[in-house]
C-alpha cells in the first residue's frame, strides 16, 4: 500500500507498497507550489530563538548550522531524514507492555536536531503537514521490525495541531488508517503535541473524522493549567498525557500527589492517564498511589530502535521490576513459587537477548 501524487485535485492514490509513500508527499505539488505553502524566502522571517518546553530557550538552527531554518526544514523532508525511534508505555499495574510511543529524530549533516525546535520551525515554515507525514509513514513502516507479537499494542504517533486541519495530511491518515493489515487502524493513536499555541475547537472536526476511523486522540503535556483544561474539555480525548513537571519528584511531594490523585479520579471518567517522565522507582511507586495504571520514561526503557532485540530489552526491565513487585509482596521470601517463576521468566528473556 501506498499514496502517490497525481494532481491537485486528488493528491493521493492507493498504487503499491507501503514504502513507496514516503516518496509520494514529499512531492511538492501534492501540497501546492512553494509560495502557497510559505517555503518562500519572506517565510524565513519569524524562525529565530524558540522557547523550550523545560522553560530554556533553545538555539535556532540557523545559529549552529550555518542554514537558515527553512532550508533546514526542506533538507530534512527531501531526504526524509526522521530516524524513528520508539519509547515503550508500561501498564505498570500488570507488569506488561501496553503500547508505544514513536518518537521522529531529524537528521541534518549527520547531527540529529532537537525534535521540537526542528518541528516548531515546521509549522513556522509552512511545512508542518510535509513532517507530520512522513514521521506517520515512518513511525507505522518501521514498526514491522518488531516481533509480530507487539506490531498490534497501541502506536502513539506526535502530531502537530495544525496538521490535523491540513486536508493532504488528514488524507495521509486516512489511508493508512483504513489499509493497514492486521486492524492497527484501531491501535493508532494521534497525539496532538504542544509545541505550538492553537484553538482546540478548531480541531473538533478533524478530531470527529479520525474517530470515526477507530484512531484514537491523545493529548500531549497536559498540566492543570486552563489551556489544558479546555482542549481536555472539547476534545475528550481517550488518552491523556500528564506533563512530566507534574511527575518528577513526586514522591517527595505528598501535597502535590494529593492533589494530583483528586485530579485524576476526575479526569479517568473520561481518559486514560499516562503518566510521562517517570525516572526513579519511588515516582513510580508515587505514580500507583494516585490511581494511574499507565506510564512512561527512563525508569523502563530509553526510547529504542525498532529491532526485536531492542524490545526484549524492553520486556527485561519490566520483568525485571516484576521480580522487584513480587519479592516485596512475598515479604522478600526469595524461595517463595511466584518468586522463582518470575526469575525464571527474567533469566529466559535475558538469554534470548544474548543470544541474538
Amino acid at each position: 500500500m501506498s499514496i502517490s501524487a497525481s494532481s491537485r485535485d486528488a493528491p493521493w492514490y492507493v498504487d503499491c507498497g507501503l514504502d513507496c509513500l514516503t516518496v509520494a508527499f514529499l512531492v511538492p505539488s501534492a501540497f501546492g507550489t512553494r509560495s502557497e505553502r510559505g517555503y518562500g524566502l519572506a517565510s524565513y522571517a519569524g524562525c529565530g530563538f524558540h522557547k523550550s518546553p523545560s522553560g530554556g530557550v533553545s538555539h535556532p538552527i540557523e545559529e549552529i548550522y550555518s542554514i537558515s531554518p527553512c532550508l533546514a526544514v526542506e533538507e530534512v523532508l527531501r531526504r526524509g531524514a526522521l530516524h524513528i525511534v520508539y519509547q515503550p508505555i508500561v501498564d505498570h499495574a500488570a507488569t506488561a507492555l501496553f503500547g508505544w510511543e514513536a518518537l521522529a529524530r531529524p537528521v541534518l549533516h549527520g547531527t540529529t536536531l532537537r525534535p521540537d525546535v526542528w518541528f516548531r520551525a515546521a509549522h513556522q515554515c509552512g511545512s508542518a503537514a510535509r513532517a507530520d507525514a512522513l514521521s506517520l509513514i515512518l513511525a507505522v513502516t518501521h514498526l514491522s521490525a518488531f516481533p509480530r507479537e507487539v506490531r498490534a499494542k497501541p502506536l502513539f504517533v506526535n502530531v502537530l495541531p495544525s496538521s490535523l486541519t491540513d486536508e493532504a495530511y488528514v488524507q495521509v491518515l486516512e489511508t493508512v488508517a483504513r489499509q493497514l493489515t492486521g486492524g492497527l487502524s484501531e491501535q493508532l493513536v494521534v497525539e496532538i503535541v504542544e509545541y505550538v499555541d492553537y484553538d482546540p475547537a478548531a480541531l473538533r472536526e478533524a478530531v470527529r473524522r479520525l474517530r470515526a476511523l477507530g484512531v484514537r486522540i491523545a493529548l500531549d503535556d497536559v498540566g492543570t493549567d486552563h489551556a489544558s483544561l479546555k482542549a481536555f474539555t472539547l476534545l475528550r480525548p481517550e488518552f491523556v498525557k500528564l506533563d512530566r513537571s507534574l511527575i518528577q519528584g513526586l514522591s517527595a511531594a505528598p501535597a502535590r500527589r494529593q492533589g494530583l490523585a483528586e485530579w485524576v479520579r476526575q479526569v479517568q471518567a473520561v481518559s486514560v492517564v499516562i503518566a510521562e517522565g517517570v525516572e526513579t522507582r519511588q515516582d513510580l511507586t508515587a505514580v500507583r498511589e494516585t490511581g494511574i495504571t499507565l506510564s512512561q520514561g527512563y525508569y523502563w526503557s530509553p526510547p529504542v530502535a525498532p529491532d526485536g532485540r531492542a524490545y526484549i530489552a524492553v520486556e527485561i526491565e519490566i520483568k525485571r521490576h516484576a521480580l522487584f513487585e513480587t519479592v516485596r509482596r512475598r515479604a522478600g521470601c526469595l524461595t517463595h513459587p511466584d518468586v522463582i517463576r518470575t526469575s525464571q521468566e527474567l533469566d529466559s528473556l535475558i538469554l534470548r537477548y544474548y543470544r541474538g
